[in-house]
């Protein structure tokens, strides 16, 4: 009994600020709330004052009940994600029901009209069918990605990070990051953009609470919404709230899920190891069947009814704990080498003097094998095609200025000459060459293969608890605490 007045207490503080106006004090919809507002009118046209407005959550059974005014206007406190059923009554009219309601974008504040008949209050007429609500209180752009999406839709995996973001590319407007080599970083937002904006400048919203931006790594999942718990996912490119603004791209704003009259919750584990992948192909000749991969994201999620709690008003929870563990290295698919300055013109010198000689090599050049014509062949050595013969059915070719007798290196050794065809002749290679881009790391001797090592894969062990309560004291006051 303590620990529930405790509590209470809590919630109780949380409201006081407003009840202090001696009033009801509406405020403005959060990100994770929603609204409906109206007007109720007769027959004639007529507003119709005090009449009595009940919004029933379907999924809680919470009801929010306010009057209209003089005019015949009515705007509910912000209410909870969910589907609703809107009954107004009026002495003198026909009671007006309209069911199932999808209340499911939060930050709205939706209109419904209502005309009442003339009858008594016993006969209901029932709305079955109606046009979509609309938001007619903000002239914001955004998109939603409901709760479905996440449900229905494949996540990445393999090699990719299980993130909330990653439902940002049903976006309009939005540039996913770039492949950088890393693959914990694969289907995460950290470098994106939002409807033209800068890269690492949209704000993120969690629940009605900004909690940074793209540049402080809160998209990775270290910090990221549990995926499982997503509600709903709102990108917002323009037009932003007062509320907001923090931005030059975009608002991204989640809500969690809330929880029912019934108990839910679910369990999962989704692995990917590379035991059970097959043998690469590319990998095989480096001594290596398969990429170094260990990707294990197991938990769960619950909620549902407090009864015990339920003393005054009534309280649900939900809570969804995520664990993990990724053991990887970079992905060989993104560690490519391009040309230095010096290798655009042909010159391949450089290759001659790697910073780590093969084995067995005391200094550069390095002679790696021979020829079947008894000549040396050294590490790095790039041949001329024009010159290749057959010696006792073995192809030999002439390296490029490499002595063509004793096969010992000149003073040009590893340069194509300028009037070599292989270089004036080849009007694809060199307009290639042209437009790749230019260097902005030294991957002169990074090999294209599997480069990792045992002691280097461990990338991320990480877990997340959420922790989400709702309580209603009255069809006025309610209040929420997150932990996360």
């Amino acid at each position: 009994m303590k620990k529930q007045f405790r509590f209470l207490t809590v919630l109780l503080t949380l409201s006081l600020l407003p009840l202090l106006t001696g009033k009801p004090v509406y405020a403005q919809v959060g990100a994770d709330r929603v609204a409906v507002t109206g007007l109720v009118t007769d027959p004639s046209g007529a507003a119709v004052p005090n009449a009595t407005i009940t919004l029933l959550n379907q999924d809680t059974g919470v009801k929010t009940v306010v009057a209209t005014d003089g005019a015949g206007n009515f705007t509910t406190p912000a209410m909870i994600l969910g589907n609703y059923t809107l009954d107004v009554t009026k002495e003198g009219f026909k009671a007006y029901s309209h069911p199932d309601m999808s209340l499911i974008i939060g930050g709205r504040t939706y209109t419904e009209n209502v005309t009442l008949l003339l009858g008594a209050v016993t006969q209901t007429v029932e709305v079955n069918e109606s046009a979509q609500l609309i938001n007619t209180q903000s002239t914001e752009v955004s998109y939603q990605v409901g709760k479905q999406y996440y449900q229905d839709l494949p996540d990445i995996m393999g090699a990719d990070v299980r993130l909330a973001e990653t439902k940002l590319v049903l976006s309009p407007g939005y540039v996913p990051t770039a492949p950088n080599g890393d693959a914990i970083f694969r289907g995460d937002a950290f470098q994106s953009r939002i409807n033209g904006g800068q890269t690492v400048s949209w704000e993120s919203w969690f629940d009605g609470a900004e909690y940074g931006y793209a540049e402080g790594h809160q998209q990775t999942h270290e910090s990221s919404i549990p995926y499982s718990a997503v509600q709903e996912m709102t990108t917002t490119v323009n037009n932003f709230s007062a509320q907001y603004g923090h931005t030059s791209g975009g608002i991204v704003l989640y809500t969690t899920k809330s929880g029912t009259n019934q108990f839910h919750g679910n369990l999962y584990d989704i692995l990917t190891s590379n035991k059970l992948d097959a043998n690469n192909f590319f990998l095989n000749e480096s001594g290596v069947n398969r990429l170094p991969l260990t990707q294990n994201n197991a938990g769960f999620t619950f909620g549902g009814p407090i009864p015990k709690l339920h003393l005054w008003g009534k309280t649900f929870f939900f809570t969804n704990y995520d664990r993990f563990d990724y053991h990887s290295t970079v992905n060989t698919g993104f560690q490519n080498t391009l040309p230095t300055p010096l290798e655009r013109s042909g010159n391949f010198s450089q290759l001659l003097s790697p910073p780590t000689l093969p084995a067995g090599c005391a200094s550069a050049p390095c002679q790696i094998a021979t020829d079947a014509l008894g000549r040396p062949i050294y590490y790095g050595e790039i041949f001329n095609p024009a010159s290749t013969r057959t010696v006792n059915g073995v192809p030999v070719r002439d390296g490029y200025g490499f002595d063509p007798i004793t096969g010992l290196p000149l003073a040009n050794a590893n340069i194509i000459p300028g009037t070599d065809p292989l270089l004036t002749m080849n009007t694809g290679a060199q307009y290639v060459a042209s437009i790749v881009p230019t260097l902005d790391r030294n991957t002169l001797f990074t090999p294209n293969e599997f480069g990792g090592t045992s002691d280097d894969n461990d990338k991320i062990n990480v877990w997340t608890w959420l922790f989400r309560i709702d309580h209603t004291f009255n069809d006025k006051w309610s209040a929420k605490l997150h932990l996360l």
